[in-house]
């Protein structure tokens, strides 16, 4: 109904209930799995099982992922559908070197002549990158803007949490058999957390195991529906060891309960 990769969710969040938005690209879309697979319904599927701490707290988990998005097309998602929704903490889910998408997706967006945000549109006009030029000039003419493009839409999604109350979360996923470049992982970890997300980094989630067998195929390296349980619960564990989160988490679903049952109207910003 809403567009997104799931099962119904109503655009009301129902009183008493923490409500999370996944954002990121095929790999947490999902690819190659089940809805009932794929790691956030799985991570849903246990909170809701086994409270953390046993005390219960009704979480909904809502996907907004798309296959390829980058990190701009990520804030703008952000922005125009996950606010709407209510949500009280945002999962920004990344790949090592994850900036690269933002090359592809803007290659696209200059050739077709779709409308970009200012802050981009200003990129590419000091990057002097144009319609007509091929992949390899279009490629090296970007290179040394995509920190910027990407730590811009970064700030963005961090300003519009700040705003709404929203907890973000950058998590750092793993490659099942591609190498990471430890280089890449400290700049993008670093980053992250310089604009303002909390991060979980899940690099070493599959150290000790045959990462191949947690591929859906040799030649497709999207984690299968057992590495999308490993994540789950990597971050069922990461949550829960959280208290502030919690808290706050408990906290807020209370308030907002009270408020709809006595139809009294939220609190003033």
């Amino acid at each position: 109904m809403w567009g997104f990769r799931d099962r119904h969710y109503e655009l009301a969040k129902p009183p008493g209930t923490v409500r999370i938005a996944v954002l990121g690209a095929s790999h947490a879309f999902g690819d190659g799995v089940s809805n009932e697979a794929i790691f956030e319904a799985v991570l849903e599927e246990r909170f809701n099982r086994e409270p953390c701490a046993g005390k219960p707290l009704p979480v909904e988990i809502l996907n907004f992922s798309v296959g390829g998005r980058s990190a701009p097309q990520n804030a703008l998602a952000f922005e125009q559908r996950v606010l709407a929704f209510d949500v009280d903490a945002v999962l920004y889910m990344a790949l090592p070197d994850d900036r690269r998408r933002v090359t592809r997706a803007l290659m696209e967006a200059v050739r077709k002549g779709y409308e970009l945000p200012p802050y981009i549109s200003a990129i590419v006009q000091r990057a002097g990158v144009q319609p007509q030029m091929r992949d390899h000039a279009f490629n090296q003419r970007l290179e040394p803007f995509l920190g910027e493009i990407e730590s811009e839409a970064f700030r963005r999604i961090i300003a519009l949490s700040h705003e709404n109350a929203i907890l973000p979360i950058w998590v750092l996923l793993a490659r099942t058999y591609e190498a990471e470049d430890p280089a890449a992982v400290a700049r993008d970890v670093a980053n992250a957390q310089a604009q303002g997300f909390e991060v979980l980094n899940l690099v070493g989630l599959y150290d000790g195991r045959d990462r191949r067998s947690l591929a859906l195929a040799e030649w497709d390296t999207h984690p299968n529906a057992v590495a999308h349980r490993l994540i789950a619960d990597r971050l069922y564990e990461h949550f829960c060891a959280r208290q502030d989160w919690l808290a706050r988490w408990r906290d807020d679903s209370a308030s907002s309960a009270r408020r709809v049952a006595r139809q009294d109207p939220p609190p003033a910003p």
